[in-house]
């Protein structure tokens, strides 16, 4: 179970990374920039170790991200294709790519990716900004050797993200040494869609001040939120019923009892079909909807947000009604403010957004360790770092489904894109309100 690779590396740990960052990423490639892939069927013809991709670089993290879709999926049997992401639970743990040494140490996301497999190098030409002129480090030689000897390794011999540089003597040296099998990959297109320039001009081009971008992003903008209110609505409804056909309580409205219902969805089995079905249509909708129609799609989130106040229903037994109103409508203020900023503010969330799912990757793993230690102290803390989290995701989330709109897209295309956009908000919404209610919610 703790077995390492070469590098000291967990592989248990890097599998969890790759599967994490590979859902987290999925959407990136697959929604609304896409993926196009051709050659795929190479990858499932090649051995197993000494393999060397040499690639030109086009940004720092979406090359490699995309590569470890590609071959995963490839390895998977898909062709051309990197659709459902389920190839990703059991990734091939012997990619190693090679990066700069001083660009992953650069920040929390930055490692977290070396340890995915980056085989770190300190640059001969340049660091710190600076031009500098240095000789190859025999050791990062040496690791490139090893990691050829366990797996695979992408390089990319330009040595920057600038287009139309030379290629560095450093890998012929390797392929002289190592003698591995050389398959070259050419990437186009990654700075117009992924790098940070690229991104700011998309967003720029989608915020165009002319009449009828206004007046179109305004009526999608208003189909997310009408979407995602109605859907909230829906949930406490269903909520409330749900509470009240499984409750019996006295005069005063304390509960003295449960129903045959209450019974079934609080104490039987069947409370794990409902707590886990709303997860289950999550992830059915996020790697599906492509494959859906709009109003099907639609469908399914109307039964998401019904099922959700099924698994909600259990937090009318633990706090009083008064307090629940009371967190509801501090929660809808604080979604409404950051929302709205999110909507109106001319600062780039983007970086914000990495840190934030780094954060909420930390607080779920945080509370699944406390449900063993049941420490108050830590569910506090959980609870204080959940509602920062999701007030700046309000924010994250509001610019993002902004910017996914875009003057060309067909009623169908703008249809799922709204669907999704209000899911996400609606996730956000409802989080927010939960880690509120464990701060301020007054129990029974």
């Amino acid at each position: 179970m703790f077995k390492k690779n070469p590098f000291g590396h967990y592989l248990i740990l890097k599998k969890w990374l790759i599967r994490i960052l590979g859902c987290l990423s999925h959407r990136r490639y697959r929604g609304f920039n896409k993926l196009q892939v051709e050659g795929s069927e190479i990858i499932r013809q090649l051995p197993d170790t000494n393999v060397l991709f040499v690639s030109n670089h086009q940004t720092y993290f979406a090359d490699v991200t995309a590569m470890f879709h590609v071959f995963n999926a490839s390895l998977s049997g898909r062709v051309d294709s990197i659709k459902n992401v389920g190839y990703i639970w059991q990734p091939k743990m012997n990619i190693y790519y090679v990066a700069a040494k001083e660009t992953m140490r650069a920040g929390l996301l930055a490692r977290i990716m070396a340890y995915a497999g980056a085989i770190t190098v300190e640059r001969t030409w340049r660091a710190k900004g600076q031009e500098v002129k240095r000789d190859v480090n025999p050791n990062d030689t040496q690791n490139i050797g090893k990691a050829l000897d366990d797996g695979w390794v992408i390089t990319f011999p330009q040595g920057t993200t600038k287009p139309f540089k030379p290629i560095r003597k450093g890998t012929a040296h390797i392929i002289k040494n190592h003698k591995p099998i050389v398959i070259p990959i050419v990437i186009d297109g990654f700075r117009r869609s992924f790098d940070k320039k690229g991104i700011l001009a998309r967003a720029k081009e989608a915020q165009q001040s002319t009449v009828v971008m206004d007046e179109g992003l305004r009526a999608y903008m208003l189909k997310v939120y009408n979407y995602m209110a109605t859907g909230i609505l829906l949930t406490g409804i269903i909520a409330l019923i749900s509470f009240k056909m499984s409750v019996v309580t006295d005069s005063t409205g304390a509960i003295t009892g449960f129903t045959n219902i209450g019974n079934a969805l609080f104490f039987s089995g069947l409370k794990w079909i409902v707590m886990l079905a709303p997860l289950g249509i999550v992830f059915y909708m996020s790697f599906g909807i492509n494959k859906m129609s709009a109003s099907k799609a639609q469908t399914v989130f109307w039964v998401f947000a019904a099922l959700m106040g099924l698994s909600l229903s259990w937090i009318l037994l633990v706090y009083t009604g008064v307090s629940v109103a009371r967190v509801f409508f501090i929660t809808s203020a604080t979604f409404g403010a950051m929302s709205l900023y999110g909507y109106t503010t001319k600062r780039d969330l983007t970086k914000l957004g990495s840190f934030l799912m780094m954060g909420l990757i930390g607080i779920i793993i945080a509370s699944i360790v406390n449900i063993f230690m049941k420490s108050s102290m830590m569910y506090f803390v959980i609870s204080i770092l959940g509602v920062l989290i999701f007030v700046g995701l309000t924010a994250y989330d509001t610019q993002k489904i902004k910017n996914m709109y875009a003057v060309s897209d067909s009623g169908e295309l703008l249809g799922k894109k709204a669907v999704m956009g209000a899911l996400t908000l609606y996730l956000d919404f409802i989080n927010l309100f939960i880690m509120l209610l464990r701060l301020f919610g007054q129990r029974r």
